[in-house]
C-alpha cells in the first residue's frame, strides 16, 4: 500500500464558503494561484455553484472569465468544480440536456475534475452527470454525504459507496460538512468503506472541524488505508471549515507517511491568506476544542459549516437572534420528522426555514415552503427514512399529494426550445441566461467591475506585516522575526516591517494575533 498521502486543496472553494461566505474575489485568487500550482497538490477544487452565484449577485464578476483566469494561472495542477446534482447551481432542478451543456462548458473552461453530489445520497439523480462527465474526458469525484441518525449506519454508507463504484466513480469524497464524525465511529466506518471499494475507487476524506474532532478522524482514516485528504490554508481552516494543510502534513509525518506537498509553498500560501484577511477585514478560523455537551446538541441540528454563519446573521438582521437556541432545538425535531436528510444544501436550509417558521409563528407546519412540499412528494429523490405520517399530512394539506418521479421533467423547456427563443453569443452566455433572469444579468453587467490582473503578491510575509501595520488592531499584533544570526521580538509591527525590509538572511516570521498564530517563511 502506498505510503504517500495525496492532498486536495480546497481553500478557493470550501475554505471561503465556510468562513468568508464565498466572497473571495478573482483578484485574491490570482494573487496566490501560481504558488498553489507549485505546491504539489494532487488537484485543487476551485469553484462551485455557490461561488458561481456569488460572482454574479455580489462580486459583480464574470464567473466564466474567473474560471479561465484561474485555470491559466494554474497550468500544472488539475482543477475541480463542484456540481450540485440536479440543481447544478441554484435550487431549481434541471433536465439532462442542460446538465450536459453545463459540463461541456466547464470542460472548455479548463476543468479536469467534477465533484458531483446529491444531497439525499440518491445517486439516480447524478448517474447521468457522472456518465456525461466521463464522455467529456473528465474525472469524477462524488460526495458521499455523512450524517448522524438511526438510518445512517456503517452498512448504509457501504451500500451507497458500492452504488458509486458501480456508476464508475474515480474518487468517493467522504464529506462531513457538519463535522459530526468522531474517531470511534471512524474506527469502524473507515475500514468498512475501504474494504468494500478496495482498489476500484479512491477514498478522499473531507471532515469539517466544527466539533473539534476532524484531526483525529483524518489520522484514523489514514491508519486504516485512506490516502487522500482535503485541506485548506491555515487562516481559512478550523472553526466551521476543513483542517489546515500544515496540520495534516504534521499528522502524516507523525504517522510515518510521505507527503508530496512542499512545506515552503504551504507556508507562503498561509501567509498570503493571513495578509488577505487583514487587508479585507475577513475572519480567520480558530481551533475548536471538543465539548461533549456541545457535541450532543450539535448532533441534533447538524448545521454545516457553510450555513451556520449566514444563519446567525439572518436571525440577527431579522431581530430573532434571541430565538436561535429554540430554533436550533426545533431543527433537530424537524429533521427527524422529515426522514433524517443529510444536512447539506439545500436540505439544511429547508430544515432551518421550517424550524424558524414553526418557532416564530407559534404553529408547527402552519406555513410550509413550496420546496418542502415537493421534497415530501419525492421530487428531489428518495428520503433516507419515511416522513412522520402526522407531519406528512400537514405538509401536503390542501394541495397535490401524488408522488413525483425525480427523474421526470415534464413541462420543463428543452435546451432546443430555449435556443429557439433567443440568439446567444456562446454556450456560456446561454448557461447564464438559463440560471438567471434577464433583469439579474442586466444589473450584473451594469455593475461588473474589472479584474486586476497584476494581483500576484511575490512576498506575502512582507505584505502581511504591512497589512498588520495598517490594521486598527496593530497594538494587539505580536510578531517574532527569526534571522540566521539571532531572534528578534517586536511588539510593534512597524518595527518588524523595518527589519523585513532591511535584513539579509531572514528566515521566518511567527505571527501571533488574538485569532491565530502563524509561522511562515519570510522570503
Amino acid at each position: 500500500m502506498s505510503k504517500t498521502i495525496r492532498f486536495v486543496e480546497e481553500t478557493l472553494r470550501d475554505g471561503q464558503l465556510s468562513l468568508w461566505a464565498t466572497r473571495m474575489d478573482t483578484r485574491t485568487m490570482l494573487g496566490i494561484a501560481g504558488t498553489l500550482d507549485e505546491a504539489g497538490f494532487q488537484r485543487a477544487c476551485i469553484s462551485s455553484g455557490a461561488a458561481f452565484d456569488t460572482a454574479i449577485r455580489f462580486l459583480r464578476e464574470d464567473p466564466w472569465k474567473r474560471l479561465r483566469l484561474v485555470r491559466a494561472a494554474m497550468p500544472k495542477t488539475p482543477i475541480e468544480f463542484l456540481v450540485r446534482g440536479r440543481n447544478l447551481i441554484g435550487w431549481k432542478r434541471y433536465p439532462d440536456d442542460i446538465a450536459a451543456l453545463m459540463l461541456r462548458c466547464l470542460k472548455r473552461a479548463g476543468f479536469d475534475w467534477m465533484l458531483i453530489f446529491d444531497g439525499l445520497n440518491d445517486f439516480r439523480n447524478i448517474a447521468f452527470h457522472m456518465a456525461c462527465a466521463k464522455r467529456e474526458g473528465l474525472k469524477v469525484s462524488t460526495y458521499l454525504c455523512y450524517a448522524e441518525s438511526p438510518v445512517h449506519t456503517d452498512e448504509y454508507f457501504v451500500k451507497k459507496a458500492l452504488e458509486l463504484v458501480e456508476l464508475g466513480v474515480d474518487v468517493i469524497n467522504f464529506g462531513d460538512p457538519a463535522g459530526l464524525l468522531n474517531a470511534a465511529r471512524a474506527q469502524t466506518l473507515m475500514p468498512a468503506l475501504l474494504s468494500s471499494i478496495a482498489d476500484r475507487a479512491d477514498l478522499l476524506i473531507s471532515v469539517h472541524t466544527s466539533t473539534g474532532q476532524a484531526l483525529e478522524c483524518y489520522e484514523e482514516a489514514m491508519r486504516h488505508g485512506a490516502r487522500s485528504v482535503s485541506t485548506v490554508a491555515l487562516p481559512l481552516a478550523n472553526s466551521e471549515s476543513l483542517p489546515s494543510t500544515i496540520d495534516i502534513m504534521r499528522s502524516t509525518e507523525k504517522l510515518g507517511f510521505d507527503c508530496g506537498v512542499d512545506r515552503r509553498a504551504v507556508e507562503k500560501i498561509d501567509a498570503y491568506f493571513a495578509y488577505v484577511a487583514l487587508r479585507d477585514s475577513k475572519p480567520v478560523g480558530k481551533p475548536v476544542v471538543y465539548d461533549e455537551q456541545a457535541y450532543q446538541e450539535y448532533c441534533g441540528h447538524q448545521i454545516p459549516g457553510g450555513m451556520i454563519s449566514n444563519f446567525v446573521n439572518q436571525h440577527r438582521e431579522a431581530g430573532t437572534l434571541n430565538l436561535l437556541p429554540t430554533i436550533l432545538t426545533e431543527m433537530a425535531q424537524v429533521r427527524a420528522e422529515l426522514g433524517h436528510p443529510p444536512m447539506v444544501t439545500p436540505w439544511s436550509q429547508l430544515v432551518g426555514v421550517q424550524a424558524t417558521l414553526n418557532v416564530t409563528t407559534g404553529q408547527r407546519y402552519a406555513t410550509v415552503p413550496d420546496q418542502l412540499k415537493l421534497y415530501a412528494r419525492g421530487s428531489y429523490g428518495q428520503i433516507p427514512a419515511p416522513i412522520d405520517p402526522n407531519v406528512l399530512d400537514r405538509l401536503l394539506a390542501g394541495g397535490p399529494s401524488t408522488p413525483i418521479d425525480p427523474l421526470a421533467f415534464d413541462g420543463e423547456p428543452t435546451l432546443r426550445e430555449i435556443r429557439a427563443q433567443n440568439a446567444f453569443a456562446s454556450d456560456e452566455e446561454l448557461i447564464l441566461r438559463i440560471f438567471y433572469d434577464e433583469a439579474t444579468l442586466a444589473e450584473a453587467r451594469r455593475l461588473t467591475k474589472g479584474i486586476n490582473l497584476s494581483a500576484v503578491v511575490d512576498r506575502p510575509v512582507k505584505a502581511l506585516v504591512e497589512a498588520a501595520v495598517a490594521a486598527p488592531i496593530e497594538s494587539s499584533v505580536n510578531l517574532e522575526v527569526k534571522s540566521n544570526r539571532e531572534n528578534l521580538t517586536y511588539g510593534d509591527a512597524s518595527h518588524v516591517l523595518e527589519v523585513i525590509r532591511a535584513a539579509d538572511g531572514l528566515d521566518r516570521v511567527d505571527l501571533q494575533t488574538p485569532a491565530y498564530s502563524l509561522s511562515v517563511e519570510a522570503t
